[in-house]
């Protein structure tokens, strides 16, 4: 039997801002989250989002990989309107929520930017959504969000009994949150 070769991804960017955005006539009212991505090293990422502005839909193929020291990354392979394959990288510790509701949400916008830039700064940006379908990762992610979790709050001095029931809550409370909608336009009404 051969051993499958794994495609070489590309050096991961990093969010350098995140956020979540709900609006009346995309995603049923849903709260989408939101990133900005560090594009400073990949001028085809800009080049694709300035496409995007003019073209109609694009297509991107979707998955999730596990990086090294407690990140994951998301790996996007456009087709159209220009190809590119970018891994943008989250730390599971800093960035679990935003993770949990990408999953939840099936669904992220994504915007570039350098350090520094904040959503209420370029709310005029460009932005692309992007479905982000099941691909199975969800049953990793719910075991590795827990893992990665709870040993961060026993490094703040949490006995492990302590830091289960706090994730247990924590969970409930984030998804609780995440669940919100706006309410939708009916056109009959």
């Amino acid at each position: 039997m051969k051993a499958r070769r794994r495609e070489r991804l590309p050096v991961p960017i990093d969010v350098v801002w995140d956020a979540a955005i709900s609006h009346q006539e995309v995603g049923h009212g849903r709260l989408i989250p939101l990133v900005i991505v560090d594009t400073r090293t990949r001028p085809d990422i800009e080049e694709m989002m300035r496409a995007s502005r003019y073209l109609a839909e694009g297509e991107v193929l979707v998955n999730w990989a596990r990086l090294p020291h407690d990140h994951v990354g998301l790996v996007l392979k456009h087709i159209r309107p220009v190809e590119s394959t970018m891994v943008i990288r989250f730390n599971i510790e800093r960035r679990g929520a935003l993770i949990d509701q990408i999953l939840r949400m099936q669904s992220l916008y994504m915007q570039t930017g350098v350090p520094g830039d904040r959503l209420i700064e370029k709310m005029d940006d460009t932005r692309i959504l992007i479905e982000i379908p099941d691909t199975g990762f969800r049953e990793v992610w719910d075991k590795l969000f827990k893992k990665v979790t709870i040993k961060a709050l026993m490094a703040r001095g949490l006995s492990r009994r302590e830091a289960y029931s706090a994730f247990g809550e924590m969970i409930v409370q984030l998804r609780r949150f995440g669940d919100f909608r706006l309410p939708t336009r009916h056109p009959f009404r």
